[in-house]
């Protein structure tokens, strides 16, 4: 049976003080807690000469969720609150998988 090891991170943009996260796969199971707020002004509107009609951008920060072990076939990547202190969680932008290893 083909295994690969993964790497795995994420961008996010975070309201709440603390919030912790769960990213599952299979039996697989990676926790993260946030524990600082990053919510950044909106930017790119200083540079148009007219109203955007499409939303201006955030930065958001990346953050390295740790390692998981794929097999070869099928199964579900979820990615969940454990935790929602206030109104909502986070903003979440971009999951990137990277190989680890040949």
């Amino acid at each position: 049976m083909l295994k690969r090891t993964i790497d795995i991170a994420i961008d996010f943009l975070n309201h709440s003080p603390s919030t912790a996260g769960l990213l599952g796969l299979g039996e697989q199971v990676l926790a993260t807690q946030i524990t600082e707020p990053h919510d950044p002004p909106l930017i790119g509107m200083e540079q148009d000469r007219d109203e955007r009609i499409e939303s201006y951008v955030k930065d958001f920060r990346p953050l390295v969720l740790g390692a998981l072990e794929l097999t070869a076939g099928g199964g579900t990547l979820s990615l969940q609150a454990q935790e929602i202190p206030g109104a909502e969680v986070m903003d979440f932008r971009l999951l990137v998988l990277r190989r680890i290893g040949a």
